[in-house]
């Protein structure tokens, strides 16, 4: 599963549609609807990439459940979306995941490392960090390599 949490400075949830929302108000992607939400999105979304088969990655599941819970009275700027990266490889795969469970910060479209603790207290601190102004991301670098002449050296002394 990955839960998406979306930060918002000003703009409009590209994701609007009530249909991908479960019972808690939380978002379920998949490949084909994920870029409805991370590309159009002016909105940070905090995305947990969950390995339902694990319990480690349930434990995680379970403090995001309850950092929403805390953080979604601020729902117009916030979101929290699932997706179960055993059912959706292809979404996990194109955002660089081989070893979930893992989380990202989004921006723009653009990925970036989630730095935070992985409590609840910590999803809620981080969060908040990285709706401030003077948040500054680190991108993560493409997980696709094209490789040509002009590449190859460079990607295989990495």
């Amino acid at each position: 599963l990955i839960f998406v949490v979306f930060l918002s400075a000003p703009g409009v949830l590209s994701l609007e549609s009530e249909q991908y929302q479960d019972e808690d108000g939380i978002y379920h992607l998949t490949f084909a609807d994920a870029d409805q939400v991370l590309e159009g999105s002016q909105k940070y979304v905090f995305v947990f990439f969950h390995a339902p088969w694990t319990e480690f990655s349930d434990k995680f599941l379970y403090e995001v459940k309850l950092a929403w819970q805390t953080m979604k009275q601020n729902a117009q700027h916030l979101a929290f979306a699932v997706v179960d990266v055993s059912d959706q490889k292809d979404l996990s795969l194109r955002f660089g995941i081989v070893d979930p469970p893992s989380f990202r910060v989004f921006h723009d479209g653009a990925p970036y490392e989630f730095r935070g603790n992985r409590t609840s207290h910590g999803i809620i601190a981080t969060l908040n960090e990285h709706m401030s102004a003077t948040w500054k991301p680190e991108k993560i670098e493409d997980s696709v390599v094209e490789l040509t002449d002009e590449t190859y050296d460079k990607f295989v002394a990495k």
